[in-house]
């Protein structure tokens, strides 16, 4: 299993994916205290059109 993280894309994407995933926990953290729920979804579907776009 610990193979895997000898690739050099394996640890970018795992690197990516947990700066990701503190960046949205910290946002939807802000976004249910100030019960702006509308907001985060408008969030995530400018997130997917900018995903599709860079593709």
């Amino acid at each position: 299993m610990l193979e895997l993280f000898q690739h050099d894309f394996v640890q970018n994407a795992f690197l990516a994916g947990t700066i990701v995933a503190i960046v949205t926990a910290v946002m939807g953290y802000f976004v249910i205290l100030r019960a702006q729920a509308f907001a985060g979804e408008a969030l995530a579907d400018i997130g997917f059109a900018g995903a599709t776009g860079a593709a």
